[in-house]
């Protein structure tokens, strides 16, 4: 159950990084180097006010120490003296997308790649497209890249985003994946991955480790916590290997006495391969996936007896290391296990089944019982809100009169972002009075916006997972549908496990007519009032929520697997 942004972790693996953007990061914002001479660059720009090359140098100097907006100033006064060169434009693009300015970002790209082809600043843009929803431009730009320079980054995109991918097929997400492994599983550093899993001792325990950097994060990890801390301690011995700082918390579990924390930020992968060997486990399960790309190359092999992917994976992981992957029916239906390198394991229940334990804000009324009409939302991140997702939700206002849309995401902190949108609708008859567009806002106070809300809108074909769950614990059902590949099932298989099955459509169609069916029925208002408020306590008694019932199937599941 994952919304994390591919873009960012495939950020740190370009092609060949462009002249002053590149090396170690002096702001955090930036990414950039410290400058040097930053005085001596200003007086000489003020010298030779007209000088191109002077208010270059000074342009990136100011960027790197973190002078963003001296520096576009600066570049504002390059590109009006004209003849701006390519690789000029891409570093001003590059720096409009550290600052998330992902329009503004593109046009610079267009005005370089305009002068002259380059494999580095086509990834670039391939990055601002998927970052506005624009995904399969995006993997357009990705291809070309990858196969003009047949740099391991470039394929990554590749693998990383195809998902998401509007016209990608289930076959078309195999075949990037299984491409982008067989090139990782060349590289120099899988090559280094000697480590091989001991054999399993006969012991009375199961002993199950899990992988993931984000043990940390609460609103992330809700599905890791409710299967660790419901496994049964006299039947198995639990080993974590956290990324995290040592030190930082991990809410949402619940310490045993027993469990082993092993802590691996240090760690590059052979070292991290050789601990999990180390710790004798039976079974590895992984819950990173494409989520961190700098631990994939750990399973181009096993490193141990048995290794499965589960939750943030939606989708074949291409790697050899990996003996299975945990779904469900609803994820991943009878006949498609061809589509996957590994082999399906499905629960009975959803592969996500989750506990609420963070702070979270108590449950409102539907916003419609005072505004007097329905408001529609979503929070999810930006690179879901594809064009067929605007034509979706924009045709669900043209047919519920007086209608709104709230969208909230960390793009739209950007007025450039929230502008470009805003236009998307208004191209498809949509009035920017009708929308609602923020920025993002700390977790607890992010959650307050779904008491504007009265109903959710799903994104497709990457649906939602964290705002999936946390749009329904906040009292706000989601309408979804069942999509054509597991990262469309998602919310399928979250809601299929509570009260709310009939928010599930058939198809894309169903659901546009389910929602304005509701917006329209005048029970609708009285009818969500009593869903929000019977919610927590509904959810909680459903499967979805069963932690326990999640941890005996996936022990029996690793019983089966270790043929105990």
């Amino acid at each position: 159950m994952s919304d994390f942004d591919p873009a960012d972790f495939t950020a740190g693996l370009r092609l060949g990084l462009l002249p002053g953007l590149g090396g170690p990061a002096a702001n955090p914002k930036t990414g950039s180097r410290p400058a040097v001479g930053l005085a001596a660059l200003e007086r000489q720009a003020r010298t030779a006010r007209d000088d191109p090359t002077a208010l270059e140098a000074l342009a990136n100097a100011q960027f790197a120490a973190g002078q963003v907006m001296n520096a576009f100033g600066t570049w504002n006064r390059r590109i009006a003296l004209g003849g701006v060169s390519a690789p000029v434009w891409a570093r001003i693009g590059a720096a409009m997308e550290r600052q998330e300015e992902y329009v503004q970002a593109l046009r610079c790209l267009e005005q370089s790649l305009a002068l002259e082809e380059n494999p580095e600043v086509r990834h670039r843009m391939g990055r601002c497209l998927f970052k506005l929803g624009r995904v399969d431009e995006a993997l357009a730009c990705h291809r070309a890249a990858a196969e003009a320079s047949d740099n391991l980054a470039a394929w990554l995109a590749v693998a990383t985003i195809i998902p998401g991918a509007p016209s990608a097929t289930p076959q078309d997400i195999l075949t990037a994946r299984t491409t982008f492994a067989d090139k990782l599983a060349a590289s120099p550093m899988a090559n280094r991955m000697t480590c091989t899993p001991r054999p399993r001792a006969a012991r009375d325990r199961l002993r199950i480790g899990y992988v993931s950097s984000w043990l940390e994060k609460p609103n992330y990890m809700r599905p890791t916590w409710a299967l660790v801390n419901n496994h049964d301690r006299s039947a198995v011995e639990v080993h974590l290997f956290s990324d995290a700082k040592q030190g930082a918390a991990m809410p949402g579990y619940a310490p045993h006495p027993g469990d082993a924390l092993h802590h691996t930020a240090d760690l590059d992968n052979t070292a991290l391969a050789e601990a999990i060997s180390a710790a004798d486990l039976d079974v590895l399960i992984d819950i990173n996936a494409y989520s961190t790309p700098e631990r994939l190359g750990m399973f181009t092999r096993a490193p141990a007896p048995v290794c499965l992917a589960w939750q943030n994976h939606f989708g074949p992981s291409g790697l050899q290391g990996f003996h299975g992957i945990i779904g469900d029916v609803v994820a991943v239906k009878p006949g498609e296990e061809t589509g996957y390198t590994e082999t399906v394991h499905r629960l009975p229940l959803s592969y996500l089944t989750f506990t609420v334990s963070h702070r979270a804000p108590p449950v409102a009324d539907p916003p419609c019982l005072r505004a007097g009409h329905i408001t529609f939302g979503s929070l999810c991140v930006m690179y879901k809100i594809t064009p067929q997702v605007v034509d979706t939700w924009a045709e669900i206002l043209r047919c519920v009169p007086g209608s709104r849309l709230l969208l909230a995401n960390r793009t739209l902190e950007s007025g450039e972002n929230r502008d470009w949108l805003a236009q998307c609708f208004a191209d498809r008859g949509i009035a920017r009075d009708r929308l609602t567009l923020e920025g993002g806002a700390k977790h607890y106070d992010y959650l307050g916006n779904y008491d504007r809300m009265d109903l959710a809108l799903d994104a497709f074909p990457y649906n939602g997972g964290t705002t999936t769950v946390e749009a329904l614990w906040q009292g706000v059902p989601l309408l979804t549908f069942d999509g054509d590949r597991w990262a469309g099932r998602t919310s399928a298989s979250l809601v299929m496990h509570t009260h709310l099955r009939e928010f599930v459509a058939p198809s894309r169609a169903a659901m546009i007519a389910k929602a304005i069916d509701l917006a329209t029925a005048p029970e609708t208002p009285q009818r969500l009032k009593a869903l929000r408020h019977g919610m927590r306590s509904m959810l909680t008694q459903a499967p979805v929520c069963d932690g326990k019932a999640m941890a005996r199937a996936v022990e029996d599941l690793c019983r089966r697997l270790c043929a105990l």
